[in-house]
């Protein structure tokens, strides 16, 4: 039995479901002038996984964007623009916590504090 084979497509139909049921389309102007749009579920809560304890939720004030499906190359939509429900942003950083989730997280445009000094990441 190919049971890896039989759990990823599940998983990959769960995603899909939930992609359909709460993403919204977001367009990114790329660096290098391009726009790109992508499904993307935006929220304001990160779940941060810790060796030393258990997971915690931290209050991301910017925003994060999931993209469920689809591992987004950090050298592509780092630095682009996006527009929000809290108008437009950055994505200053991109994490991966599953192999087929994508996380990317914004800033204000314009600000240079890098992410490690707020959020630890």
């Amino acid at each position: 039995m190919n049971f890896q084979s039989r759990f990823d497509k599940a998983m990959m139909r769960a995603d899909n479901a939930i992609t359909k049921a709460f993403a919204c389309e977001y367009t990114f102007e790329l660096k290098t002038g391009e726009s790109v749009p992508y499904q993307c579920i935006y929220d304001t809560k990160l779940l941060s996984q810790s060796a030393e304890g258990p997971p915690v939720f931290k209050e991301m004030k910017n925003g994060i964007l999931k993209v469920l499906n689809l591992r987004i190359s950090k050298d592509v939509v780092i630095d682009a623009v996006v527009k929000t429900q809290l108008g437009q942003r950055r994505v200053a950083s991109v994490l991966y916590p599953e192999p087929t989730v994508s996380v990317l997280v914004l800033s204000p445009l314009g600000e240079s504090e890098t992410l490690n000094k707020k959020y630890g990441f």
